[in-house]
């Protein structure tokens, strides 16, 4: 990872608010956990966030895989026998305290 590290802090650099936006895109989903849907095992907003964050990750340039809502991998190679391979869980939940909407994003 080391060799890549200059051309990922000059990518980061570049691409800063725009990362920022997208991040705000995700936090901005209502994922609460909701009633079982089918392909939805944690309702319809979480399988939204998690579907927004894999587009997001394939727009950058990653490979990405949707386990059936449950989980998604982000990988930074194709090979599938890489050690490179970052596995994403989703959560984010929004909840009301003291009138605020609060975003928990934890990956």
């Amino acid at each position: 990872m080391t060799m890549y590290r200059e051309e990922i802090e000059r990518y980061i650099d570049a691409h800063t608010q725009e990362m920022l936006e997208d991040i705000k895109s995700i936090c901005a989903i209502d994922s609460q956990r909701s009633a079982y849907k089918e392909g939805m095992p944690f309702g319809e907003g979480p399988a939204k966030a998690l579907g927004v964050a894999l587009e997001m990750a394939e727009k950058y340039g990653f490979f990405v895989c949707n386990y059936d809502n449950f989980a998604g991998a982000i990988d930074l190679f194709q090979d599938k026998e890489s050690n490179w391979i970052f596995w994403l869980i989703l959560m984010l939940c929004q909840r009301a305290k003291g009138g605020q909407k609060q975003s928990h994003l934890f990956l």
